[in-house]
């Protein structure tokens, strides 16, 4: 053998087997018109957590978490490219879900996420910095309300006037505009007519009100938003555009006296004084005209609330009054066949007489 000579000038390189490290890395945006590209406007999103898994036989093994910076951006440094890894994006509470992946073959502008907020199995060449691997997410909707009012329109002028009282329990539907054969939402109005509809996302809303046996709704557009009536057709109202967020208190309805047929007893003398007095519950009875077989009688609060009672000979005919109901008149409808004229009537609440009347 012989010896080395190493005061030459000779280079010698030793390779020990090292590989070049990787990364994986890019941005989590908030895709504001979900089309599944990040456009020039759409910003970063801060502080979510994004988890890094490499996959081991048939396992996922999470190995490191980390958060977006204020930029929306992530970083996973010194990977080995032998190896097969997944990345997972935590949906923040405020969005919706992640947005369509792998929109318009831009791999700088599209996302990256399945549906599961997962991406597919991503491998790495030797010293690959891959920095590629986006997240878009959906923000979820600013949720708004439609509501206010039916009222009685009692003047017939299609303005909700101090003195016109809400009816109370009307059946009110919402249907989105773009299908207007089955509502979406149902309600009813309150013990003073009020009705909302809430946590509605922005788009196109129709209002229908579904008016009381013999209802005629009131002449729309009388007033200003607040005061007027919006039914236009069937009751329904036009079409309702609703913005992100948007608080609509002015979808009112106006409904109309009925029409009634003569009374042969007639009080606007309540024994409890106005109609904002009547606070309890009671009964009406009227006396006389029992000879005849059939009345029909009934009390007004502003929409006509009636009952019909058979009267039998030596009986009374009795109207009960709901808690709470404001009464303004009340009536006695002849029903019966032959003529009731000549009789005396009278009627009491409570036991409280109501001036008497002869027909």
């Amino acid at each position: 053998s012989s010896d080395l000579d190493l005061t030459s000038n000779l280079r010698i390189e030793v390779h020990a087997g090292l590989v070049p490290a990787c990364s994986i890395g890019d941005t989590v945006w908030s895709d504001l018109n979900a089309n599944g590209v990040r456009d020039i406007d759409e910003p970063g999103v801060p502080n979510v957590v994004v988890i890094l898994y490499v996959l081991e036989v048939a396992n996922l093994v999470e190995i490191e978490r980390t958060f977006t910076d204020q930029n929306g951006e992530y970083h996973f440094p010194g990977l080995d490219a032998s190896l097969t890894y997944r990345v997972q994006f935590q949906l923040p509470s405020d969005f919706s879900q992640y947005t369509t992946k792998f929109v318009g073959g831009n791999s700088e502008k599209d996302s990256d996420v399945n549906m599961d907020g997962s991406t597919d199995e991503i491998h790495l060449l030797p010293g690959q910095i891959n920095n590629s691997i986006d997240c878009g997410l959906i923000p979820s909707p600013i949720l708004g309300s439609i509501g206010d009012r039916v009222w009685f329109d009692e003047n017939r002028d299609g303005v909700q006037n101090p003195s016109e009282s809400g009816i109370r329990f009307v059946r009110v539907q919402l249907y989105e505009a773009a299908s207007l054969t089955e509502p979406k939402w149902n309600t009813r109005t309150d013990e003073t007519g009020y009705y909302r509809f809430q946590n509605l996302p922005a788009g196109d809303y129709v209002v229908e009100f579904i008016a009381p046996p013999g209802g005629v709704f009131t002449q729309p557009g009388r007033a200003a938003e607040n005061l007027d009536s919006d039914v236009v057709s069937a009751g329904r109202t036009g079409v309702i555009q609703l913005g992100p967020g948007q608080v609509l208190d002015s979808v009112d309805a106006g409904l109309l006296p009925r029409a009634t047929p003569t009374p042969i007893f007639e009080s606007s003398q309540m024994p409890f004084g106005n109609s904002s007095d009547c606070s309890q519950a009671g009964c009406f009875v009227f006396e006389g005209l029992i000879d005849y077989a059939v009345i029909g009688n009934t009390m007004s609060d502003g929409f006509n609330l009636r009952e019909g009672r058979t009267m039998r000979p030596e009986s009374s005919s009795q109207l009960r009054i709901p808690l709470g109901c404001r009464v303004k008149s009340a009536h006695l409808y002849w029903a019966g066949s032959g003529s009731p004229r000549g009789k005396e009537i009278s009627a009491s609440l409570n036991g409280r007489t109501v001036p008497a009347s002869k027909v």
